[in-house]
């Protein structure tokens, strides 16, 4: 579990835009991975905005062996930093089986929660979830980063954006603020750099599934702010394109529909196994990250 480039610069923009992060909870200790590059991009920031020299933070940092404790404790002035874990074999200071309700007197309690792949490995995951959103406190944030294709077996799940989207909404107190996409190469995106990044738009909002197929293992990140304390999961998240077809029973979901009304006479015109290949053909570019109705790069 841990922090890559991305992530971290996903927090240090929330951060410079008045969000706190005095006081952290993490799910799991979290290491950091930076590269060279991106090491020096920190630096750099470090020495443009005028903070206490850095150097010898970063004449300690290992890829593979420095937690991001001390970094926030730099970078983002935090003051308390709290680990949850279900064991203390890495040093967590909470120790709690997620797959159970966490006690309510750590309701409310943080700026921050993160997790850096925790919730794909338990099994009770709206438990697991819910836990995370009671401990951030009105107006604080959660940031998570997970599984989102191609890592089939890296957890017991990998989760879409619609997930997402449906648990961070207001109804259950929250707002999504960013979900993005982060295309990589190895099954541990941490080990290459280059990453293809992508801003999702809500399925809600397109009236469609929002889904892609590609061949690089992808990780979702999401940012969400707490907005209210609230029951959450009261009513059970459902999926929005469906929940438009039952409002609407006339409305056709834009990915039911082939081509325009104009060249779909020209199809139904086509012997059966042409005209189903085409709607295949169509399917994988609709879903595929190059859709800018669905995604646009960062």
């Amino acid at each position: 579990m841990g922090i890559i480039f991305n992530q971290a610069l996903l927090m240090w923009n929330a951060y410079q835009v008045g969000a706190s992060f005095e006081k952290i909870c993490t799910f799991g200790q979290q290491s950091l991975f930076l590269h060279p590059a991106e090491v020096n991009y920190f630096r750099n920031l470090n020495r443009s905005l005028g903070f206490d020299d850095a150097s010898l933070f970063w004449r300690n940092y290992q890829f593979q062996g420095s937690y991001v404790n001390d970094f926030f404790v730099k970078y983002f002035e935090s003051k308390l930093i709290s680990v949850i874990d279900y064991s203390s074999y890495q040093g967590a200071d909470i120790i709690h089986d997620l797959n159970t309700p966490i006690s309510d007197e750590f309701d409310n309690r943080y700026d921050v929660v993160i997790d850096g792949g925790t919730l794909e490995h338990i099994f009770n995951f709206p438990i697991a979830i819910s836990n995370m959103m009671r401990m951030v406190r009105v107006g604080g944030r959660v940031f998570l980063s997970t599984p989102a294709n191609n890592q089939c077996g890296h957890g017991m799940y990998q989760f879409s954006p619609e997930l997402m989207f449906r648990v961070f909404s207001p109804e259950n107190g929250f707002e999504v603020i960013n979900l993005q996409l982060i295309e990589g190469f190895f099954p541990s995106v941490e080990l290459g750099r280059n990453r293809k990044v992508y801003k999702v738009r809500d399925p809600k909002d397109l009236r469609s599934r929002v889904g892609f197929i590609n061949h690089h293992p992808v990780t979702m990140m999401v940012e969400a702010r707490k907005l209210a304390s609230v029951n959450m999961f009261v009513k059970a998240p459902l999926q929005s394109d469906y929940v438009t077809a039952w409002d609407n029973q006339n409305y056709k979901n834009d990915s039911k529909l082939f081509f325009r009304d104009s060249l779909k006479r020209i199809i139904k015109r086509l012997p059966v196994a042409i005209s189903r290949r085409l709607r295949g053909y169509y399917d994988l570019n609709r879903w595929s990250l190059s859709n800018h109705e669905f995604f646009n790069r960062i």
